[in-house]
């Protein structure tokens, strides 16, 4: 359902960023299906979307303002045809935001080498099959302090720190190693130690099922 009106955002009942709105206007959807309802979602989605894809333009992270046209309507028509598909009713605006850095990462690997600095740029794990990393399903921000911290609290805190930084704070080892004192060899081992952990967690492999069926 393409959408070309820019002022779309003023006709939603609730502030675009209103996320817990959003998921809770998804979950009542999906037990009333209101036409009404889902027609609110599907412009929601189509902003934020829009408004993802057009920071990372202003950026210079994408190329040029066709590339960013096609990126929007890529993961909207994604969003448009699985949707429905989420066993979840309560992760909508996570999952979104998870489709939105997913396509935007093969954007950067489609035209540029994948390198470390790059990577950590774009907010991930300098990996080549990123496809199959655990955090290329999981919005880090959103779900860091809900899931992340909890599953690693029997962890050293000195690790969680640099967990934090690396997958809060967005922050490269080198930043991490010059804040804690630690080598950038020490920061890397700690952070590959937590990882593993991650993992092998059940709980957030539960958690991140349903976007690894759609994405």
């Amino acid at each position: 359902m393409p959408y070309h009106a820019h002022n779309l955002a003023t006709s939603l009942n609730f502030p675009v960023n209103d996320l817990k709105q959003v998921d809770e206007l998804y979950h009542q959807w999906r037990k009333e299906t209101s036409s009404k309802v889902i027609r609110e979602l599907e412009v929601w989605a189509y902003c934020w979307i829009r408004q993802y894809f057009l920071r990372k333009f202003m950026k210079g992270k994408i190329r040029d303002i066709s590339d960013t046209e096609q990126l929007i309507e890529d993961v909207f028509l994604a969003f448009y045809k699985k949707h429905y598909s989420l066993k979840n009713t309560r992760i909508l605006s996570h999952w979104i935001s998870v489709l939105c850095k997913y396509r935007f990462l093969n954007y950067i690997r489609s035209w540029y080498p994948v390198n470390e600095k790059l990577a950590e740029e774009a907010g991930m794990e300098a990996v080549i099959d990123f496809e199959n990393d655990l955090l290329t399903v999981i919005d880090a921000k959103n779900l860091y302090e809900k899931v992340v911290l909890k599953e690693m609290n029997h962890l050293p805190e000195y690790i969680r720190t640099i967990v934090r930084k690396k997958i809060w704070e967005g922050k490269a080892y080198d930043e991490i190693a010059a804040e804690t004192g630690y080598s950038v060899e020490t920061v890397r081992a700690y952070y590959s130690r937590a990882m593993k952990e991650l993992r092998h967690s059940e709980s957030l492999h539960h958690l991140t099922k349903d976007w690894q069926q759609v994405l």
